[in-house]
C-alpha cells in the first residue's frame, strides 16, 4: 500500500488555488524505494501507509487514503511516476483486496475516506469497471457510507 500511495501527491483531494504547484521533485526523477509494509496488518497505523489530511471548509482535516488499484500502465504519460516507461517494482490489488484493506484501516481509524485512482491496463472502460467494483464491495458488502472518490479513466 506504501508503494501505491506514495506519489498520490499528484493527485489533490480537495479543491486548491489555481497557481501552479512546483514538485520539489521531479516525478519522472523520483525513485520508488521498496519499504514494503504488509498491507493485512491486525491494527494498521498511519505509519503504515500514506494518509491524506484533506482540510474541510471549517479548517479541520479529515484522513483520507490516496491510493491506486494499480501502479501498472500501459501508458506512457511524461508527468506520470507510474507510466510504463519507468523500471520499478509494480503493485495491483483486486477490488476485494482493495476494499478489505480499505476498511481494515477505517475499522482501526486510520482513515475515514477513501481516494482511489488507477494505472490503466486493459483500457480504460476495464480500469473503471474495477474501480466501480471496489465502490460497490464498499458500499453493499461492508456498508461503508463514508467518503468516497473514484477517477475517471480515459476511454471510460
Amino acid at each position: 500500500m506504501h508503494v501505491l500511495s506514495e506519489h498520490m501527491g499528484l493527485e489533490p483531494a480537495e479543491e486548491t488555488p489555481l497557481m501552479p504547484a512546483v514538485p520539489s521533485v521531479a516525478p519522472c526523477g523520483q525513485v520508488i524505494t521498496a519499504g514494503d509494509i504488509p498491507v493485512h496488518t491486525a491494527k494498521p497505523t498511519a505509519d503504515d501507509v500514506a494518509v491524506y489530511h484533506a482540510k474541510l471548509p471549517n479548517g479541520k482535516t479529515k484522513p483520507i487514503l490516496k491510493t491506486l488499484l494499480t501502479s501498472a500502465c500501459e501508458r506512457n504519460c511524461f508527468y506520470c511516476p507510474f507510466r510504463a516507461g519507468r523500471n520499478f517494482r509494480r503493485v495491483t490489488f483486486k477490488p476485494e483486496e482493495m476494499a478489505q484493506t480499505f476498511m481494515d484501516l477505517y475499522r482501526a481509524g486510520v482513515a475515514e475516506g477513501l481516494f482511489l485512482s488507477s494505472g490503466i491496463i486493459g483500457g480504460g472502460v476495464k480500469t473503471q469497471d474495477k474501480l466501480i467494483a471496489t465502490a460497490e464491495l464498499l458500499r453493499q458488502k461492508h456498508r461503508y457510507r463514508g467518503y468516497l472518490h473514484l477517477k475517471i479513466m480515459p476511454g471510460a
